[in-house]
Order: structure tokens, then sequence, then C-alpha cells
């Protein structure tokens, strides 16, 4: 018999895999690209929404920070300052991470500015847009 754990993570396995989006991760941004799958979470979460969210103000029991989730066969744990790429205008400066949970690791990030972007793409793509000298991993990402 299955114990709740299993169909847990099974179900976590799942969602990765329906809900993921092609990345490349790098430790630098002259490094070596890793391909991944993420689950991009940019959305506002109520943190707690009981009866204290209405004697307080709200904005103290909301979490607005990006996140992004990795599956912690492909990265066991993201380096705090490291970059995620999920296209020439989505790009991440990965933060603090949450230990692991059913498989996946959670990591505050935040979006790169226009001059940000700019400035990285000069770095992993010197011909951008001309990308055909790129390492495989960076196919259908740039």
């Amino acid at each position: 018999m299955s114990r709740w754990r299993d169909h847990k993570r099974a179900a976590a396995r799942a969602l990765h895999a329906t809900m993921g989006v092609p990345a490349v991760y790098l430790t630098t941004l002259d490094g070596d690209p890793l391909r991944v799958e993420v689950r991009v979470h940019t959305d506002i979460q109520a943190v707690d929404f009981g009866r204290a969210a209405f004697d307080e103000a709200f904005s103290s029991f909301v979490d607005d920070t990006p996140k992004l989730i990795f599956d912690q066969s492909e990265v066991e744990s993201p380096l705090s300052r490291s970059w995620v790429v999920v296209g020439p205008e989505e790009m991440y400066r990965i933060g603090p991470s949450r230990p692991p949970k059913s498989g996946h690791i959670a990591a505050e990030v935040t979006p790169l500015t226009v001059t940000e972007k700019t400035a990285a793409l000069a770095v992993f793509a010197p011909d951008w847009p001309d990308v055909s000298a790129l390492d495989a991993a960076w196919e259908g990402i740039l």
C-alpha cells in the first residue's frame, strides 16, 4: 500500500512536468549552461487569510516575491546569485532557496532589468540574435 508522501511526491512530479517551462541555469554568466525545467511563480499569494487579515493591513499578509521551482534531480541546490534564463526577455537572479519539498526546491528570484538583460546577453550570447554558435542547452531558449 502506498503512503501519502509517495502520492504527494508523484503529484508534485506530474505538476512540474505539466507546468514547467524550459530554461537554462547558470552558476556564472560565462559558465556552462545547464538545461532545466522550472515553474515560474510571479503572482501574489496570500500568506495568511485568517481573522488577522481583517484586523491588520492586508499588505502584511501578502507574499509577492517571485519564485522559481526547480526539480531537485536537475539542480540539487540552486546557488544564490546564480542565473536562470527562460528567454531573451525573461531572466532572473536567484536569491535564497527553501529546503526541498517533495523533490522540488523553491528559490526566490529577482527579474533582471532591461539593462541587466542586455549586459547578460552580451556575455553568454555575444553574437545575439545569431545563436548558431551556442551550446545545445540554449536551443529554444534564445
